[in-house]
């Protein structure tokens, strides 16, 4: 893990009007509020909030959606709201990973899944309940594949977007935590740190908290840890088989009792 760098030289550059400091993505913050995520490895700044009370959020390249009470967002590359769809749900889970056309989200209330078409969120309810808890999500194509985790196993289960019906279920061995997919990565938190399954076998990270661990997508081939209980969070970089785990800055306190 790289120690935090003096940030002072970041907020210099901030401070010429001329000069652009590089925003790498945006996370869900402790205090509920998205913020973006500027500068580069080892020196990171948290921007003003986007949103504020959100439950959940996940964020590319290109754009991000943002769970909030009473409604689910999508936003364009500068943060700017693209399309709403008004739930009563307190807990969806959403992921995008490239285009806003990846945006999907998973209503577990209501056992339900949704999906942008290019102008609105589209609905599609399941035929039946699925038995376990949702962890991950990604959109492929015209299914979403799911990561659902119970009595201690995972499973990868696909749905069609037009049925709601599976369409498969495989059953991931070795993967016995709560577990988030980035490309051929599978995440999951252990006793001990956090667990990597990929192509050239498990990696294993000394990440504190690792029980109380929460995985989204900060941006493209980025992923925001955080801890509720401890008050840490941390961006990993995954790229080419490559690990960078970086600790982020703490949202101020004076903002955080705002």
């Amino acid at each position: 893990m790289f120690r935090k760098l003096p940030l002072v030289s970041l907020f210099a550059l901030m401070a010429q009007a001329q000069v652009h400091v590089p925003q790498v993505g945006s996370i869900r913050c402790v205090d509920g509020s998205v913020r973006p995520v500027y500068g580069v490895p080892a020196s990171f700044v948290l921007g003003k909030p986007l949103l504020f009370s959100a439950t959940s959020s996940s964020f590319s390249e290109a754009g991000g959606i943002v769970a909030t009470s009473g409604a689910v967002h999508l936003l364009n590359v500068d943060g700017k709201p693209i399309g709403e769809f008004a739930t009563a749900e307190t807990r969806p889970l959403v992921n995008i990973n490239s285009d806003v056309s990846s945006a999907t989200a998973w209503l577990p209330e209501t056992n339900s899944l949704l999906y942008w078409d290019g102008s609105s969120f589209q609905q599609v309810v399941l035929p039946s309940p699925l038995s376990g808890r949702v962890t991950g999500l990604r959109r492929d194509g015209g299914r979403a594949v799911l990561l659902v985790f119970e009595n201690g196993g995972v499973s990868e289960t696909a749905i069609s977007l037009s049925s709601g019906n599976t369409l498969s279920e495989v059953l991931l061995p070795g993967v016995n935590g709560p577990a988030f997919r980035e490309g051929e990565f599978i995440l999951f938190p252990s006793e001990t740190g956090l667990e990597i399954e990929g192509p050239e076998g498990r990696r294993s990270l000394a990440v504190a908290a690792a029980s109380d661990l929460s995985i989204e997508r900060l941006s493209t081939h980025w992923l925001h840890l955080s801890s509720a209980a401890s008050g840490h969070h941390w961006a990993l970089h995954i790229t080419n088989g490559t690990l960078q785990l970086l600790e982020l800055p703490a949202v101020p306190r004076a903002e955080i009792a705002k």
